[in-house]
């Protein structure tokens, strides 16, 4: 369907606006787990479900969304969606106790994994391919302002109101995106009849919630918690299977087979590992051992978050002016040092330390997220597009849980919590230095073919 411009831009600010509202949602709960482990009496590892499960349920829904993209009409898709992500945040604000918290945060993330893929696919169908790096440029100021903005904002409200309110802004902010899309928003595209793969579905989802919990209590039961590592495994080796061997696959993996496809999709897991496992850790040093407040510790995040509504749109101008080399160069510096000064960090530190630390990370791992993205769909046209944008975004969010997993796991392990952080950071540092190993690889190929 051909769409005015006028169309087009009604349609970028629905979309946007509820990608926003989705991703924000993802981390309100990352400055609220002190509060949760004490009202419900819970270990940091299980609360921490509330984002790790709420991550990695986008990603299993991500690849579902794609076929839905095509299976049903996008106006009916996009409200069937942000209706889902009210009902959800309905049944968060009227819980009590931690098991229907979780399955309220599970349920916004099935519409948030849909909405998001959603708005990166259509955008991207109504955008001129010369403007693609502008396009993914603000889509990823979305994908990365919302995380980042997420705890901060939640950390002011916790300072006046309780937990309850962070699913009521959920439920107002995206009851107003869909009522001003049953009254604005086209169909862009018609149906077509499509087999949706749910057997893959369910593989991919109990391979992964498998793994992850496994590394989550192979600290208490090792035995146990082993066993569901190896059982998950063997459950995403049998899903990636189907896939590869599938003529109609939930996920495209075949995607991977392009060199520059699969080290982009690497650089954007990473990236994006390092950001949210970094961003659920620096809460818990903040008010569990340095003793700061919500708000206090939405103020040190602050300029991180501010950064991220500055850096990505500036970085995709950049990409389509000048190529992959120049912001690998500076995004590739920042991580590096921001690497280098979060793993000197600790309790003790002054809280301009931190701030500084975690601004440098954030801003690093918004350009390194937003680059990747932009050179990996570039070129690709179509169903083609749809595929590898619901791979990207699938990807990027087990890897987020996979990170904030690990991260907890590090921190849990050592009885000592500096050096628990100081292990959760170094192995950020490490991710840092595979990130750049990638781009720069890339970034040398690139300047090859010119």
């Amino acid at each position: 369907m051909e769409l005015n411009r006028t169309t087009r831009l009604v349609v970028a600010g629905v979309l946007l606006a509820a990608a926003f509202t989705g991703l924000l949602n993802q981390t309100l709960m990352v400055t609220a787990m002190p509060v949760m482990m004490h009202d419900f009496g819970i270990s940091l590892s299980l609360a921490q479900w509330l984002t790790t499960g709420n991550v990695l349920v986008i990603g299993v829904v991500t690849p579902v969304s794609a076929m839905l993209y095509e299976r049903f009409s996008t106006r009916a898709l996009f409200l069937w969606s942000a209706g889902l992500f009210v009902a959800a945040s309905v049944l968060g604000f009227m819980a009590n106790s931690f098991w229907p918290v979780l399955a309220a945060r599970l349920l916004q993330a099935v519409a948030s994994g849909i909405i998001m893929s959603f708005a990166q696919i259509a955008l991207l169908r109504i955008t001129s391919p010369r403007r693609m790096g502008t396009v993914l440029g603000l889509y990823m100021m979305v994908v990365s302002a919302g995380p980042a903005i997420g705890p901060v904002l939640s950390g002011i409200m916790l300072e006046y109101l309780n937990w309850h309110a962070l699913f009521g802004l959920g439920v107002v902010m995206m009851a107003l995106v869909l009522v001003v899309a049953v009254f604005t928003l086209p169909n862009i595209k018609a149906a077509r009849k499509l087999a949706i793969d749910w057997p893959s579905f369910g593989l991919s989802f109990v391979g992964m919630g498998l793994f992850l919990a496994g590394i989550s209590m192979v600290q208490q039961t090792p035995a146990m918690g082993i066993a569901m590592m190896v059982a998950g495994l063997v459950f995403v080796a049998w899903f990636a299977r189907r896939q590869w061997t599938s003529e109609q696959p939930l996920l495209n993996l075949r995607l991977l087979s392009d060199h520059t496809f699969r080290r982009m999709t690497v650089g954007v897991m990473l990236a994006f590992g390092i950001f949210l496992g970094t961003e659920t850790i620096i809460p818990v040093l903040l008010e569990s051992h340095a003793g700061r407040s919500g708000f206090a510790t939405a103020l040190v995040m602050l300029p991180g978050a501010v950064s991220n509504v500055i850096v990505s749109p500036a970085t995709g101008r950049i990409f389509d002016a000048r190529g992959l080399r120049t912001i690998w160069a500076w995004g590739s510096g920042i991580t590096v040092v921001s690497a280098v000064a979060l793993v000197a960090v600790s309790p003790a530190s002054a809280p301009w330390v931190i701030a500084g630390a975690y601004l440098l990370r954030v801003v690093g791992t918004s350009v390194m997220s937003a680059l990747p993205t932009a050179r990996a769909l570039k070129g690709l046209t179509g169903e083609d597009i749809s595929h590898a944008s619901a791979l990207l975004n699938s990807l990027r969010q087990v890897a987020g849980a996979l990170s904030n997993t690990v991260l907890v796991w590090a921190v849990a392990v050592v009885p000592d919590f500096t050096g628990g952080f100081r292990l959760a950071m170094g192995i950020t540092a490490v991710a840092t230095i595979g990130m750049v190993a990638v781009f720069a690889r890339q970034a040398r190929l690139d300047r090859a073919e010119v």
